[in-house]
């Protein structure tokens, strides 16, 4: 399912959204900002086990131990 949010921004940046889609990166100006959303959340979702992994690292003495930031990552989500 499909949800519509309305969005203001530069003049100047829809410009280049458009020539983005000229270009044929991108099919129109929604693939164009959909495919910047899912940039930016997976840049959060990084950020998140980033958090995760310096706490880890605080509690074990400096040890960093990315496995278990991914596996606490994931049970979160469930």
């Amino acid at each position: 399912m499909s949800v519509q949010i309305n969005v203001r921004t530069s003049e100047a940046l829809v410009k280049k959204i458009d020539a983005a889609v000229k270009e044929g990166l991108y099919r129109n100006r929604s693939d164009a900002v959909n495919q910047a959303l899912l940039l930016l959340s997976r840049q959060y979702e990084m950020g998140l086990i980033e958090k995760r992994m310096k706490a880890l690292a605080e509690k074990n003495a400096g040890k960093y131990n990315a496995t278990d930031a991914v596996i606490r990552s994931h049970e979160e989500e469930d």
